[in-house]
């Protein structure tokens, strides 16, 4: 039994070195042309809202502490 596992643990190491393996190749263009990056303002905007959403529901929760009180006969 650890024989089959110990075999079954190397061929899937040896499949995924054989896929990081791969011959494709990769273009990266930094050229400033003007294209792409149209989103990134939205996403800001969005992101930011969202932050101070967060912000003042967590800020809010620190007020809302209810206390009872005891009263003994």
């Amino acid at each position: 039994m650890k024989q089959t596992s110990l075999l079954l643990l190397a061929a899937l190491v040896n499949v995924a070195a054989i896929a990081q393996n791969g011959g494709g190749s990769v273009d990266v263009n930094l050229g400033t042309d003007g294209g792409g990056g149209g989103g990134a303002t939205w996403m800001w905007i969005v992101g930011a809202v969202v932050l101070v959403l967060l912000i003042v529901l967590l800020m809010g929760r620190g007020g809302t502490t209810h206390r009872t009180t005891v009263i003994k006969k």
